[in-house]
């Protein structure tokens, strides 16, 4: 989700209420949440799992991102052993 304004404030995002819920995900190292400008977004009830097998080192990429946005809610997900569950914001 990017917007395509040059000004981001998270004070007026371009994007509201956005909710992922109940969802699997099969990922290799990637981000997946790359937000931008977003007012309100809740990750909930979702599966992430690695691709690769388990004797493979952790990896490295947060899985979550967030530029100029607020009111973010990530919650009782599962996730696989290793993954990086960091959220960056800025």
């Amino acid at each position: 989700m990017e917007p395509t304004n040059q000004v981001v404030d998270p004070a007026h995002p371009v994007h509201h209420n956005i909710a992922v819920e109940h969802n699997t995900f099969d990922i290799s190292d990637v981000t997946v949440v790359n937000a931008k400008s977003v007012g309100g977004f809740t990750f909930t009830g979702n599966t992430v799992r690695r691709l690769d097998e388990a004797d493979q080192p952790p990896y490295t990429s947060p899985l979550f991102v967030f530029h100029g946005s607020s009111g973010i809610r990530i919650a009782r997900n599962h996730y696989d052993k290793d993954l990086n569950t960091s959220v960056v914001t800025d």
